[in-house]
């Protein structure tokens, strides 16, 4: 696999550009940034991308992926066992390109088990609706097998609520997608609903609250 990286640091950071220790700990000084975002690629871990990850793990920030397909989830299995520390946020899953052909199907899925074993890797449930045949399908409960697959591989505390707005826009509004996700919520407990919808985040992400009325997971 050819090595292709695009890694943004909150676009702080030029694309294809990996951190320095003193680049890393001047952002950190400044908690400009608490993510790295590669977008899609293909990743094959070389000394050079291992050694800027293991950077990122030793900083305590978190390593996110966007648009998954199978080349992407095979380099993200990779990057879990070379740098087992480093917390990673798997976003859009619900909206990957899954395989159709039986064997590829079945890797792909087998790959997201592999990486649910490690504790450090969350899903964000984020670009949730789709269009058949140009018209939105609106009716939750089409969304729920596939979402149940999702929560059933990584678990009640490592699935979080993502929107993707203003991107998703082209597909559905905020309110048509955030109308899909409390419906499928409602059917879970109270404290799965809080992990989904905040403190599974914070898991994630170790943000810092910003205004008085945020607090943090007790």
């Amino acid at each position: 696999m050819r090595t292709r990286l695009s890694l943004e640091l909150s676009a702080i950071l030029s694309p294809a550009i990996l951190p320095t220790p003193e680049t890393l700990k001047d952002f950190i000084l400044t908690r400009s940034f608490s993510a790295s975002d590669t977008g899609t690629c293909g990743i094959a871990i070389s000394c050079w991308i291992s050694n800027g990850l293991k950077l990122l793990a030793q900083a305590g920030l978190v390593f996110e992926s966007a648009n998954p397909d199978t080349d992407l989830i095979h380099a993200l299995v990779n990057i879990s066992e070379h740098v087992p520390d480093l917390r990673i946020v798997v976003d859009h899953l619900p909206h990957a390109s899954v395989p159709a052909e039986k064997t590829a199907n079945e890797e792909y899925w087998s790959e997201l088990r592999t990486l649910s074993q490690n504790p450090r890797v969350f899903v964000k449930l984020s670009e949730i609706p789709v269009r058949v045949h140009g018209k939105l399908v609106i009716e939750p409960g089409n969304y729920k097998g596939s979402l149940d697959a999702l929560w059933n591989i990584f678990g009640e505390d490592r699935v979080l609520f993502g929107s993707d707005w203003p991107n998703s826009d082209h597909i559905a509004t905020y309110a048509q997608t955030f109308r899909i996700v409390r419906e499928y919520i409602s059917g879970k407990s109270t404290a799965a609903a809080e992990k989904f919808f905040w403190k599974n985040s914070f898991a994630a992400y170790r943000w810092r609250p910003r205004s008085a009325n945020q607090t943090l997971p007790g």
